[in-house]
């Protein structure tokens, strides 16, 4: 692990002082460079968190705000999508940062950073849990699937369901790896199991305020500050698993309440877990949607049609020096892709 720190930095450093960063970034003002964020939140409670690698702290947050502040013409997805397709050539490369699913920690700890910088973001909000002081129900599932494992009743209640869980390390299932395996199943059977978890662990009356969504005084007033709500479903559904009034009901139903809630009206969308298809498109833009985030990597050309655009996903851990500070080199191959083509990763 640490050889692979050292040649990423080592790596990072030499695009950096041979000007090869530079070109890269000049090359890319044709483009545009979506950021895919989640959760912002303070080192003990990402530690803590059941999936650490989507929760970025603070300072990170804020080193990366800085970067892109001084390289990058960072505007909301939704007007830098709109100068994309007018064919947009300024000086320095366009992007927008996003969030998914809208949690609380991006009111508290990256507006603070965004608002240093004078930098503008899009919100995919989780409709459905809009300040309801609910967690979404992978994060359900999987503190229910910490605490099962704790009081050793895990495995039990896995096989009582009947349905194959793939195990994790140790002797006991891995939260994460119980949520990826629901997200697999369909609708009813993966209920089923959430339902079945919150049941057993009883903890419906102690879902963490960490874990809650904004509501609708955090989302106007981000609104007010200059920054974008877009909808990001009703409930995170996986969206391919829908048809007809269902798959109408997460996809529109997340604009229409998140208009009436903000005031504002609601362009962008963001598929769950990145699931979509034909029937998946067809429902977005029946809705009246203008654009749309999908999770495959890389940048977006202007020839990028509109409800498939690519974003990168931001790990902070990938992106830092060799003790564990904000790497700016690494951050900036990153964005414009060419970490890929160093590091040798697959585009899809």
């Amino acid at each position: 692990m640490m050889l692979k720190k050292t040649i990423r930095n080592g790596a990072a450093r030499i695009c950096d002082f041979s000007g090869i960063l530079s070109r890269a970034e000049r090359a890319a003002t044709s483009e545009l460079t979506v950021l895919c964020y989640h959760r912002i939140l303070p080192e003990s409670q990402k530690r803590a968190y059941a999936f650490p690698d989507l929760a970025v702290t603070p300072a990170a947050f804020d080193s990366q705000c800085r970067v892109l502040a001084s390289r990058y013409e960072v505007r909301t997805l939704g007007e830098a999508y709109a100068l994309l397709r007018s064919g947009y050539r300024g000086e320095r490369p366009l992007a927008a940062i996003t969030f998914d699913d809208g949690y609380l920690d991006n009111y508290r700890y990256a507006l603070p950073a965004l608002r240093s910088s004078g930098l503008t973001a899009t919100f995919f909000v989780v409709s459905g849990l809009a300040g309801k002081n609910a967690c979404p129900w992978y994060d359900r599932l999987a503190r229910d699937s910490r605490y099962l494992a704790s009081q050793g009743r895990l495995r039990d209640l896995v096989s009582s369901l009947g349905i194959a869980l793939s195990p994790g390390p140790g002797n006991g299932l891995a939260p994460r790896d119980i949520v990826r395996r629901a997200k697999e199943l369909g609708s009813a059977d993966r209920k089923r199991i959430v339902e079945a978890f919150s049941e057993a662990a009883a903890t419906d009356l102690a879902n963490p305020e960490t874990d809650f969504i904004m509501g609708a005084d955090e989302l106007r007033a981000l609104i007010a500050e200059g920054h974008e709500i877009g909808a990001h479903s009703v409930s995170h559904e996986i969206l391919t698993g829908l048809s007809g009034q269902s798959l109408e009901a997460e996809v529109s139903g997340a604009k229409s309440a998140l208009e009436a809630l903000t005031g504002n009206a609601v362009r962008g969308f963001c598929y769950p877990n990145g699931n979509y298809d034909g029937q998946t498109l067809g429902a977005v833009k029946g809705a009246g949607y203008e654009y749309a985030c999908t999770t495959v990597p890389g940048n977006n050309p202007r020839s990028t049609p509109a409800l498939e655009l690519r974003r990168r996903f931001i790990c902070e851990d990938r992106l830092a020096g060799l003790f564990g500070k904000p790497s700016s080199a690494l951050f900036r191959m990153e964005l414009t892709g060419l970490a890929d083509r160093a590091f040798g990763r697959n585009q899809k």
